[in-house]
């Protein structure tokens, strides 16, 4: 699964989203992530900052991630 794919199902609009919300993701994350998904789906891609950050978050909540997913991530 791809960083993109991870982001579309977390905010939502996955074509394939495990649930209708995310509750472990603070809005702020939330947002973040609404923002990246626009950009990317118009074809840019992440910055190295954005990469980063988006590695960071993803790290913070790796348990409840995988739980939501039902696999390991």
């Amino acid at each position: 699964m791809h960083i993109e794919e991870i982001i579309e199902n977390l905010i939502g609009i996955g074509s394939w989203t495990y649930k209708s919300t995310v509750e472990f993701l603070p809005e702020f994350d939330q947002n973040l992530f609404h923002s990246i998904n626009n950009q990317t789906s118009q074809g840019s891609g992440l910055t190295e900052k954005q990469s980063l950050l988006v590695e960071k978050i993803l790290r913070r909540h790796l348990p409840q991630i995988s739980a939501y997913f039902g696999k390991d991530m």
